[in-house]
């Protein structure tokens, strides 16, 4: 993290030790994270929803660009900021070095359990949120079961569907990503209109409504998480 400059990316300013701990100086996000927002909406607006998706793309590229598999992708690790905008944090699980033998998978060029794209076969991460191929212990691909959509009224519109079924693809190989990673998903229908480059600009749907820099109201305390997960 001591190199990562990104506006999606948490920014890390330090580290010190005590006698029984070490202590990491972070950016502060004041929004409270996308796990704390969806418990209190329930659900997003599908903008709101295009907007994050969008910009944790954008996170995850850079990451990769670095070498860098995060390994703990989840509504609770992309904090919102005071300006409504999406930055990813916690990378107590992430590994650099995953990617430096990147293997073409596609046109019959290697079979996917030769491929040497990412070679690390640790199971971690958290267990509702870890690819199928992780836990099979074979493998990372660069993005990690049939889901059930509600229908009438409340049917999500044809590309967001389409694009949830194509990330959740159990098969990696078939997985959208996995030829030509961002790009791939940048071009999806389902982000028809958005400019990639201008996101930091575009006005957030949700914007943290703040009474001060320490204000942190929008963040759940460690008891009422630990309720919460325990009924999910």
């Amino acid at each position: 993290m001591t190199f990562t400059d990104n506006p999606f990316v948490v920014s890390f300013y330090g580290s010190f030790e005590t006698r029984h701990h070490l202590c990491m100086l972070m950016e502060y996000v004041e929004g409270g994270d996308c796990a704390a927002l969806l418990k209190k909406a329930g659900t997003l607006p599908l903008d709101t929803a295009r907007l994050y998706i969008a910009e944790t793309v954008l996170a995850i590229d850079y990451l990769h660009s670095y070498g860098i598999v995060h390994r703990d992708l989840k509504p609770d690790n992309l904090l919102i900021t005071a300006m409504g905008h999406i930055k990813l944090t916690d990378f107590g699980l992430s590994k650099i070095g995953l990617m430096n033998r990147a293997t073409l998978l596609y046109e019959n060029y290697v079979d996917f359990l030769d491929t040497q794209q990412f070679t690390d076969k640790q199971l971690c991460g958290t267990p509702e949120y870890i690819a199928p191929e992780v836990i099979l212990r074979q493998g990372y691909v660069v993005f990690l079961d049939e889901a059930e959509f509600p229908e009438g009224e409340e049917a999500l519109p044809i590309e967001a569907e389409s694009l949830i079924k194509r990330l959740l693809e159990k098969d990696p190989v078939e997985r959208l990503g996995t030829f030509s990673g961002a790009q791939q998903l940048m071009l999806d229908p389902f982000f028809a209109g958005l400019d990639f480059k201008s996101l930091l600009r575009q006005k957030a749907e949700f914007v943290p409504q703040l009474e001060g820099e320490e204000d942190t109201s929008y963040f759940d305390t460690r008891t009422d998480r630990f309720v919460f997960n325990s009924f999910v």
